[in-house]
């Protein structure tokens, strides 16, 4: 009997969505009930032919069958892609995050699989759900401008951090942080930095434009750690300063870096090497300062006049890409790097454009107030 009213209840609601889909909605997501649902002896809810989602999902986008591969859009999915929003792989297991929410008066479940972003039945041909959640995962009434806002359902607010064991994100992007990569913004409102591209004027920044597919199919997979368009590695990870930044550079001129255009000493920890034959005085008074001990490596052949001389530092180092609580310009220090000055500080303090100092030990130079 359950099994009955279930069945009319999904032909009733087959009838609902139909009479909403635009022609223009592929044949696959209209034959819904050919597709993905069964109505008997269904494996999943709602009468699903497959448990998870996911896996109902990829049945056509990512299908070998040669008119579902025209009908509909594929993702390709690589076996070396080594992060996903869809769960392809069995010792990928992703925690099970579900959270309901109401707006206008109808409640509404969000969970970590593809209906999470997506609307599976494509109502009025949307393929994005339209929901915006602000920096706590709140719903808001109004329908989201950008993707990143739709992100933030998941990403942000102590629940969802404490069940996808990350970070709260929402922290980063709420208005009391100093400084963040803020949604919608673009490079005209930040002539403070010189080094960001001129082609990305119109564009607005948003969650895709660092967290996508190269083949920008979407944030669905990536070949780099936390679906990453490019590798954003640790200082560990790097080798040569060739490594760093390579996502940075996707909206910032590597040249104007190394130019130091906005950071007197940018190019120096970027490569490692500091050369004492600086033009300007005071910068060439500031670099002698740095007297410490020297750092000793392995594979180091060459007399290291600085600790670090000749080792590369990772953007990651300094700067936080989604925001800094406390700091302009990203400041964020990595604490496996960074750690206390003899002061006992952690700390960088901007004293006017383009200047300030630091109070903290890296690499083993112990920086007090050293300026730049």
């Amino acid at each position: 009997m359950k099994k009955i009213i279930l069945s009319l209840i999904l032909i009733s609601l087959s009838i609902c969505i139909l009479s909403d889909m635009p022609k223009s909605v592929p044949k696959v997501h209209r034959n819904c009930v050919s597709t993905c649902h069964k109505p008997h002896n269904a494996l999943g809810g709602m009468l699903t032919k497959k448990e998870k989602l996911d896996e109902l999902c990829l049945d056509c986008h990512n299908s070998k069958d040669a008119i579902k591969k025209q009908e509909a859009k594929q993702l390709n999915v690589d076996p070396t892609y080594v992060s996903s929003h869809i769960e392809f792989r069995e010792e990928n297991q992703k925690p099970i995050y579900k959270k309901f929410f109401k707006i206008n008066g109808k409640q509404y479940l969000l969970k970590n699989d593809c209906s999470g972003c997506h609307n599976p039945h494509l109502t009025n041909g949307e393929t994005l759900k339209t929901f915006s959640f602000n920096d706590r995962g709140e719903i808001q009434s109004e329908r989201r401008r950008l993707v990143g806002e739709l992100c933030l359902g998941c990403h942000s607010g102590i629940d969802s951090a404490r069940t996808l064991r990350e970070s709260d994100i929402g922290l980063l992007f709420s208005p009391s942080s100093k400084s963040k990569h803020a949604l919608g913004k673009t490079n005209t409102q930040r002539r403070d930095l010189p080094s960001l591209k001129v082609a990305l004027n119109s564009k607005p920044l948003d969650c895709i434009s660092c967290h996508n597919s190269q083949d920008e199919k979407g944030p669905h997979f990536s070949k780099y750690p936390s679906l990453l368009i490019a590798p954003y590695k640790k200082e560990y990870e790097i080798t040569s300063d060739d490594d760093s930044g390579v996502l940075c550079y996707s909206c910032h001129l590597k040249d104007s870096i190394l130019s130091d255009d906005s950071f007197p000493l940018h190019k120096e920890h970027i490569t490692g090497f500091f050369d004492l034959s600086i033009r300007k005085k005071d910068d060439r008074k500031r670099i002698e300062s740095l007297s410490v001990p020297r750092r000793k490596f392995k594979d180091f052949q060459r007399d290291d006049l600085f600790r670090g001389f000749g080792r590369p530092t990772a953007c990651a180092t300094c700067h936080n890409p989604h925001g800094s609580i406390d700091n302009p310009y990203l400041i964020d220090f990595d604490k496996s790097v960074v750690t206390y000055s003899s002061t006992g500080r952690i700390e960088y303090r901007r004293t006017g454009f383009h200047k300030g100092y630091c109070t903290l030990k890296c690499h083993d130079y112990d920086h007090i107030e050293s300026e730049f």
